[in-house]
């Protein structure tokens, strides 16, 4: 009741403000960043036996998903289950396609199927070219050279060759909760993006210019980018997986983290 009372009172003050500004004359149109791109909140893309729908999940997350027959593979335990998708809005007839937010800009290429995402500042982040690997779990995404890589791993309580701190490189198992091993199938960089993979399990390969993910099993899996800083990031990341609530005080005893 307190969360709807402060939402209406933002609304109406909202409306207030708007109600008092002067009539402005029509402006011009913006101006496209490509000429045959048409603004949406949803891409279908043909791929192989399936589509692969592109959805803005947020502002700064785009959600890749391989449907077959118009269905989605069911969500791992990796999600919250009262996850929502973003508003589904049918797509433009174009060769390039694409999807804007103040945080992110994403292009579809119709004549490569190079789907290419960049930030705010129009710089390149991540593309792939073989969107259609989805349908076995499989992708990859190639980024700057050297873009340092952090995630998907970590370390057990008696692990010994620590040298590599926090950064990530090779092939690494995506798991967690052995001996304190913080790992998770997220692979993320302070070049200014992450990769999610809804995947209980599977490999990451970090390369110096590119991320593979290979599910355990060659079935559809999704993919959430997420673009932003790392703050950004796992405040997304936290949206997607679901937040821990606090524990009440009478839970706090001893806890071996």
């Amino acid at each position: 009741m307190i969360r709807s009372s402060i939402l209406l009172s933002r609304a109406l003050a909202a409306a207030f403000l708007l109600g008092s500004l002067p009539a402005v004359a029509a402006a011009d149109p913006p101006v496209a960043t490509i000429a045959s791109a048409a603004p949406t909140s949803r891409m279908d893309i043909p791929a192989g036996t399936g589509t692969v729908r592109v959805t803005l999940s947020a502002a700064d997350v785009i959600h890749l998903a391989f449907l077959v027959n118009n269905r989605a593979p069911a969500a791992s335990t990796v999600l919250d289950p009262a996850l929502k998708s973003g508003p589904a809005v049918s797509d433009h007839p174009a060769t390039t396609r694409a999807l804007d937010t103040p945080q992110l800009h994403a292009r579809y290429d119709g004549a490569s199927h190079t789907l290419t995402v960049s930030g705010a500042d129009h710089q390149f982040l991540l593309r792939t070219s073989d969107l259609s690997a989805l349908a076995a779990g499989r992708i990859v995404f190639a980024h700057g050279a050297d873009d340092p890589m952090y995630g998907v791993s970590g370390y057990d309580a008696f692990e010994k060759n620590v040298g590599a701190g926090m950064l990530r490189k090779g092939k690494l198992e995506a798991k967690a909760g052995e001996q304190g091993w913080a790992g998770a199938p997220l692979a993320w960089s302070t070049a200014g993006y992450a990769v999610l993979a809804d995947l209980d399990g599977g490999q990451f390969t970090l390369a110096n210019a590119s991320i593979k993910i290979a599910a355990p099993t060659k079935q559809p899996m999704d993919i959430y980018v997420i673009v932003g800083s790392p703050k950004a990031i796992f405040g997304a990341v936290a949206d997607l997986s679901g937040r821990t609530p606090l524990f009440p005080k009478w839970a706090m005893g001893f806890t071996n983290s």
